[in-house]
């Protein structure tokens, strides 16, 4: 586990100025900018940064002639929850995850009402109104991203 052991650990960050940008989701102004991970020892990119994975795979394509341009698509996806509780004691470990569109919300008492409308198990890859919850909030977090 972990990129180096802890004799070669250390690691600079290089700030990479065309990728900042003013976060949207802070009152306060802040900056996010991403940055190469550079190992100290050779002032060259990490071998295993995913920034310098991809420059390293772009110009093997090039280099090979098997094409001059590589498109990278992540996926991101992620789970919104309503709350997340963990303990870790001595004797336990435990996790406890509430979500309005979980399956087992569906007897729950919510702001006065529990219509029912919930994805069964493993049925929320795609859901959509009645039973998705959080159509508001994608909606707005796209709008944010394309503004």
């Amino acid at each position: 586990g972990g990129w180096k052991g802890i004799e070669a650990s250390d690691m600079q960050l290089r700030p990479d100025a065309s990728t900042a940008f003013v976060d949207p989701f802070y009152d306060d102004v802040t900056v996010v900018i991403t940055c190469d991970v550079i190992d100290p020892a050779d002032g060259q990119g990490y071998d295993r940064d995913p920034r310098s994975i991809a420059r390293r795979a772009e110009a093997y394509l090039k280099s090979s002639g098997i094409g001059d341009t590589a498109y990278f698509g992540p996926e991101p996806e992620f789970f919104v929850f309503d709350g997340v509780e963990f303990e870790t004691d001595m004797h336990k470990t435990r996790y406890e995850i509430t979500s309005e569109s979980g399956a087992w919300a569906s007897g729950l008492h919510m702001d006065g009402q529990n219509t029912g409308h919930r994805p069964a198990v493993k049925g929320g890859y795609a859901p959509v109104a009645p039973i998705d919850c959080g159509q508001d909030l994608r909606s707005a977090m796209v709008n944010i991203l394309e503004g």
